[in-house]
């Protein structure tokens, strides 16, 4: 049972890791990001520009790319996306995190690494999961939290190890509505 719920979620990332743009629409550059339907609002930090999010596929409808910053002068980024899970029951939130970080690491073993495993942070007064990973020569954290019945998970990436604190500290002016889902939020009304 156990392999079998690594399987689905395995396919369930790498899915979502593919469709990078699932209905977003970019932010306008001085402005911050908002979405009713999840309740979820973002500042943009100081030093940062809302990058351009691609539009999604045809036919994939369970993860949204929400939005995309960069840091103006340096190769930090931070990326947010929320998927639909294909359970209602939500698994341990710590194992879920392994596994996508597990999955990232098995799309290019050779390449990719985890350098730290998942462990409990709270940002934006939410209790998050993060695993640090490297991916090629980028160093890269996985932030990942339950809310409105769906995974929120951010990818902040940097050059360095060093400079992956800065790309996870622009995940902060996330702010979040109350824990209740109101509405589906994947489909293409909202």
């Amino acid at each position: 049972m156990h392999l079998l719920r690594a399987i689905i979620f395995t396919g369930l990332f790498l899915s979502a890791a593919y469709a990078v743009g699932q209905d977003a629409i970019s932010p306008k550059p001085d402005e911050g990001y908002s979405n009713e339907c999840l309740g979820l609002a973002y500042r943009l930090p100081d030093g940062w520009k809302f990058a351009k999010v691609p539009q999604a596929k045809a036919g994939q409808t369970n993860q949204k790319t929400l939005f995309e910053v960069k840091r103006n002068s340096a190769a930090e980024s931070l990326k947010l996306d929320v998927l639909q899970t294909p359970t209602l029951k939500h698994p341990n939130l710590e194992r879920l995190t392994i596994l996508f970080a597990l999955s990232l690491v098995h799309v290019d073993g050779a390449n990719n690494k985890i350098t730290r495993d998942a462990y409990p942070v709270t940002i934006a007064g939410r209790s998050f999961y993060r695993s640090d990973l490297r991916q090629g020569q980028r160093a890269v954290s996985l932030l990942v939290t339950w809310y409105r019945g769906y995974a929120v998970v951010a990818w902040a990436s940097a050059d360095s190890p060093q400079d992956i604190e800065d790309a996870t500290s622009a995940l902060r002016p996330l702010s979040f509505g109350e824990d209740k889902r109101t509405a589906e939020c994947f489909d293409s009304t909202n």
